[in-house]
């Protein structure tokens, strides 16, 4: 912490100053802040040694929704009342998402797994300083089914890509009147998705064969009567040379695929100057925001659905529709 970091180089400036007296020489100085640089480095490598990843995991008080953990259902906690079933769904959804993600990273990263032996035969467990993902800054899952009532998170990465049409024809489901190519992309909650079921021209049945849609993303994938494609947008530091380990391990946890990205150059953080509380190890660093894409297989989802998820996905006749809808 900050306040571990900050009372023990407080401690070395203390001793420094009962050796030298009030009146410090510039080479004197320098060699306080090399003994105070060598001794973060060290506090700091201690610690990363034991992480398997970076990550906040302050969720606040318990009076407002702090918006770096997205859940539908939290809201709830915090407002009152009952959370209607779509919430409770939606949010199962989420955390049912959110974990493959997670088993994502720890695969990548060999979280647990033995990766060496130092001098004395001891094992060296994997840890943050030889990971891909160093990281974790955001993991949001973008509210509506794509292709149903959500066009998924494509081109959000890009503000300047226009989202007015695509050229193939087809008509693009919005879950918002002025979403733009995205739907409610970008941080908005799920709870303001509008519950009504699929347009007309949704495939429903099983036997009707859905066409790729290149739209959507590089896969052709949204959700149909087989099953239902959501999006996620997960923001992380990673090692640049090591990201095809963790697209690898998206594919082999639940066949996830990265549909678009964004990648940032980061002035690597310099902790020979002091500079912030994390340390990455060796490596080009840099930010990623992801638009991933999970798909979720409707003969196990659909039996477990409440009944305003199933009109929602058309799945069931909606209050005072035809039942053929």
């Amino acid at each position: 912490s900050d306040e571990e970091l900050s009372a023990r180089l407080a401690v070395i400036e203390s001793e420094a100053n009962q050796t030298y007296g009030d009146v410090i020489t510039e080479e004197q100085s320098e060699s306080i802040r090399a003994e105070q640089k060598a001794e973060v480095v060290r506090m700091l490598r201690n610690r990363a040694e034991q992480l398997d990843l970076y990550a906040y995991t302050d969720i606040g008080t318990n009076t407002a929704l702090d918006p770096q953990f997205p859940l539908s259902v939290r809201q709830y906690i915090y407002q009152g009342g009952v959370p209607p079933a779509f919430e409770m769904w939606e949010s199962q959804m989420e955390l049912w998402i959110q974990a493959d993600l997670i088993a994502a990273i720890a695969r990548a990263n060999r979280a647990g797994q033995v990766i060496g032996q130092d001098d004395a035969g001891n094992d060296i467990y994997a840890n943050v300083l030889a990971a891909p993902i160093k990281r974790l800054l955001l993991m949001e899952v973008m509210p509506g089914y794509v292709g149903l009532h959500s066009e998924g998170g494509v081109g959000t990465l890009n503000p300047t890509l226009p989202g007015s049409s695509n050229n193939q024809g087809e008509t693009l489901y919005s879950a918002s009147a002025g979403g733009g190519r995205g739907g409610l992309g970008g941080g908005a909650s799920s709870a303001a998705v509008a519950m009504t079921p699929p347009p007309a021209g949704a495939i429903t049945d099983a036997n009707t064969p859905t066409k790729l849609n290149y739209y959507f993303g590089p896969t052709g994938r949204r959700s149909n009567a087989i099953f239902d494609t959501r999006h996620v947008r997960l923001i992380v530091h990673a090692d640049y040379q090591q990201l095809p380990k963790f697209y690898q391990a998206l594919g082999e946890v639940n066949f996830m695929t990265v549909v678009d990205q964004k990648i940032k150059a980061l002035d690597e953080y310099d902790f020979a100057s002091l500079g912030g509380n994390y340390l990455y190890g060796e490596g080009d660093i840099v930010e990623v925001e992801f638009i991933i894409e999970t798909n979720w297989l409707r003969n196990w989802t659909a039996p477990l659905m409440p009944e305003s998820v199933q009109q929602y996905l058309g799945l069931a006749p909606a209050p005072g529709a035809d039942a053929g809808l």
